[in-house]
């Protein structure tokens, strides 16, 4: 019987934490950005099955993402493969996607979404005079 199992990881700028492993079928939120801003998140696709995983695929949709991936076509027992994914804030609002990966084993899809936030600057005040 073949397993599949996901690991999701953040990255910030200085260090790394473990969010969640689980089954595939999940949700990557990348919360509220200032438009113009994006936001990369990683996880990792492991097979823990006693088989090969073959026939690896993958496709993501929606205008304000973007994924790599090292995987390769087969996945050998034991070994995972990383997936980069990538929020470009375009514009003001909610952005959604959908990353669906395929293998011989089954197809698994992982929604996207992401808000953009508009920044907004206070009024510049005039210096206080001093008595």
């Amino acid at each position: 019987m073949k397993k599949l199992t996901v690991l999701f990881v953040l990255f910030s700028s200085f260090m790394a934490s473990t969010v969640f492993a689980a089954e595939f079928n999940m949700r990557m939120d990348f919360g509220l950005l200032p438009v113009s801003a994006n936001k990369t998140q990683k996880f990792l696709l492991g097979n823990n099955g006693s088989s090969t995983l073959t026939q690896i695929s993958w496709k993501i949709s929606g205008d304000s993402f973007t994924a790599s991936t090292n995987c390769p076509p087969e996945l050998a027992p034991g070994k995972s493969c990383e997936f980069v994914v990538t929020y470009w804030c375009l514009r003001e609002g909610f952005a959604e996607g959908l990353l669906k990966i395929h293998t011989s084993h089954d197809s698994y899809a992982l929604m996207l979404s992401g808000v953009g936030n508009r920044v907004s600057y206070p009024e510049p005040r005039p210096p206080t005079p001093r008595p």
